[in-house]
């Protein structure tokens, strides 16, 4: 599906304007059917439409664009302006931004082209942000996002689905040999710094990663290694990020979290007998899940880390994100 470009969501311009929105759209009378027809045709189509992703885009991934698109063409070079779209103008003068936020939270997906769009979106608290940003159930991200030590559970309270592009070279040693060549525990690819970061989340329904794997052409004894590699990590990442969320570990720093598989794994090496895996519960909620729906203890989360079996689901790349 084609995305809808969301311009400039940051600028401390539009977050001043954002402050008082909810009262400004009270007090002021809706001017939708003075719109020519289609402009008003537009809007219905962006609020409305069968577009499922809603692509965030600032002016700095904008400016990144720019200087690539200089270096690629060097003489040939025209400059763009800054683009303002209907989209633009339909979130800065909010006359249907409560109505954007609605609708668009509950059934489109919100992508952000950038890492560096989304630390400055999600991280600055400004006033626009922080109305959308609440409300938004699915993201799509790429890694690199976690590196703006973004707090998903506190930015993102109603976040229940998030996709993630993960490029495979990431898996690699320094010797060019891959990480599915070996055999791991959970708790030793729990604490790999690109899968670390993901078991921070709590609350999620799903978790979906996009593998993008190297231009290699690869055998089909390495295709069935990527294969059980790639479904042990979304398993242990989903075991985790399907915990209900509760206010240790929205303030736990991802330090402690690190300590606390420090301290499974070396518990591990401690035992001579597995312990029998906790429960599982059946079915799901909706609506928001909060610290009493399920009861967990700091015990039982590392237990997930040292006494489930290994994994050997079909990988599925197109997973559907249910809203």
């Amino acid at each position: 599906m084609d995305d809808i470009d969301v311009i400039d969501l940051t600028s401390s311009q539009n977050a001043v304007v954002a402050a008082d929105a909810s009262e400004a759209t009270r007090r002021e009378p809706c001017h939708f059917w003075t719109l020519p027809l289609e402009i008003r045709d537009t809007i219905f189509e962006i609020l409305y439409g069968d577009r499922g992703t809603v692509r965030m885009m600032g002016r700095a991934y904008w400016l990144c664009q720019e200087n690539s698109r200089k270096r690629s063409n060097r003489r040939r070079f025209v400059p763009k302006a800054f683009p303002n779209t209907i989209v633009h103008d339909l979130l800065v003068t909010k006359q249907y931004f409560e109505e954007a936020i609605r609708v668009w939270t509950k059934r489109k997906h919100f992508q952000f082209g950038s890492f560096l769009d989304f630390g400055f979106s999600v991280s600055k608290g400004l006033g626009i942000d922080v109305l959308l940003t609440r409300n938004i159930r699915s993201i799509i991200v790429e890694a690199q996002c976690w590196d703006v030590g973004a707090d998903f559970n506190a930015l993102m309270p109603a976040l229940r689905h998030i996709t993630v592009n993960l490029t495979a070279i990431s898996f690699h040693y320094d010797n060019e040999k891959c990480m599915w060549d070996d055999d791991f525990s959970d708790v030793e690819l729990a604490s790999h710094r690109n899968i670390a970061p993901f078991l921070e989340c709590r609350g999620l329904r799903s978790f979906t990663i996009n593998w993008r794997l190297l231009s290699k052409v690869l055998t089909t004894t390495e295709q069935a290694k990527v294969g059980v590699f790639q479904a042990q990590v979304h398993r242990l990442v989903n075991d985790v990020v399907s915990q209900p969320r509760r206010s240790s570990w929205v303030s736990a720093s991802h330090t402690t979290f690190r300590h606390a598989l420090e301290e499974a794994r070396r518990s591990k090496l401690e035992q001579t007998s597995a312990t029998p895996p906790p429960e599982e519960s059946s079915g799901e909620a909706d609506g928001p899940l909060h610290d009493n729906d399920i009861p967990e203890t700091e015990d039982a989360l590392l237990r997930l880390f040292l006494t489930r079996p290994q994994a050997t689901l079909a990988w599925n790349t197109q997973a559907s994100h249910p809203l």
